[in-house]
């Protein structure tokens, strides 16, 4: 994990004020066969492991489907 310039505030689904999100990390993200590399900031998500958000899935799913392996 590496610190980030400067911090930014993050909130909640419920507009409940979230930690202020500080670090960040490189994550290679594999699904199916499609491999990608991106930054994800580290924060609070209580019973989650990860989340990607909804612009990440509509940019990507196109390749994500196309890389699907069949067996």
């Amino acid at each position: 994990m590496e610190l980030m310039p400067k911090s930014f505030e993050v909130f909640n689904t419920n507009r409940t004020k979230n930690e202020e999100v500080a670090q960040f990390a490189l994550l290679e993200l594999e699904i199916n066969s499609y491999m990608k590399k991106i930054n994800v900031v580290v924060m609070n998500l209580n019973s989650m492991d990860m989340f990607l958000e909804y612009n990440w899935f509509i940019k990507n799913n196109l390749e994500v489907n196309c890389n699907k392996r069949t067996i």
